[in-house]
C-alpha cells in the first residue's frame, strides 16, 4: 500500500497573485508590494506562503534600487526596500495575476502591455473609486509619508475586501495538499 505525505504549503503553487504597478518601479509600487506583505504576515500569515506580492513599472530601469524616500516612508513602519531592484512590467507577470496600478494613465498603458490580465487602479480595487495615488517622486520625506499613508490604507481596505471573499486559506491549503500528495520516501 502506497503511503502520502502531505506537501507543505510553501511546496505549493500560490493561490492568488498581485503585482503592483507604477511608473519607475522606485516609489509607489514597491512601497505598496512592502507595505502588502507586511499586511499579510500581521493579518493572514498562514496566506504569506500561497501569495504572491509583486511589483513592477511601465517605464521601469532595470536594477535600480528604490528611491530614498521610498525606503524611509517604509522604514518607519519598520520595514526595508534595501533588497529591491527595479522591474519593467511584462505581460508575463500579468498572468493569473490581479495587477493594481497607481493612476489610470498607469492602468491604460498595462492593459495594452497585457491585454488578457485583470487590471485596475489601486483605488478602484480597493475603494470603488478610480482615483490616482499621489507621487511623491523628487518630493521630502512629507510627500514619501502622505503616500505611504495612502498606500497603507488602500492596501488594508482591499485585502480586508479581497480575503473576506475567498474561502478560508486554511480550507483551500488543506484540499490542495490532499489533491497533491505524494507518496511518502
Amino acid at each position: 500500500m502506497t503511503q502520502f505525505r502531505r506537501v507543505p504549503a510553501n511546496e505549493l503553487p500560490p493561490l492568488y497573485s498581485i503585482v503592483f504597478v507604477c511608473t519607475g518601479n522606485t516609489c509607489r509600487s514597491p512601497m505598496a508590494e512592502a507595505f502588502a506583505r507586511d499586511w499579510l504576515k500581521r493579518n493572514c500569515p498562514s496566506c504569506l506562503a500561497r501569495w504572491r506580492i509583486s511589483s513592477a513599472g511601465i517605464s521601469a530601469p532595470i536594477g535600480a534600487p528604490a528611491s530614498d524616500g521610498a525606503c524611509g516612508a517604509v522604514r518607519v513602519a519598520g520595514l526595508s526596500l534595501d533588497d529591491h531592484k527595479t522591474r519593467r512590467f511584462a505581460a508575463e507577470q500579468a498572468e493569473g495575476a490581479l495587477v493594481l496600478t497607481m493612476t489610470r494613465a498607469q492602468a491604460a498603458v498595462a492593459r495594452r502591455i497585457a491585454p488578457r490580465a485583470r487590471v485596475m487602479t489601486i483605488s478602484a480595487w480597493a475603494a470603488d473609486q478610480d482615483g490616482d495615488v499621489c507621487d511623491p517622486y523628487c518630493g521630502g520625506a512629507a510627500e514619501y509619508s502622505a503616500c505611504g499613508a495612502q498606500l497603507r490604507k488602500l492596501i488594508d481596505a482591499g485585502l480586508r475586501r479581497m480575503i473576506r471573499s475567498l474561502p478560508p486559506i486554511d480550507s483551500a491549503v488543506n484540499e490542495s495538499q490532499t489533491s497533491r500528495s505524494e507518496p511518502a520516501p
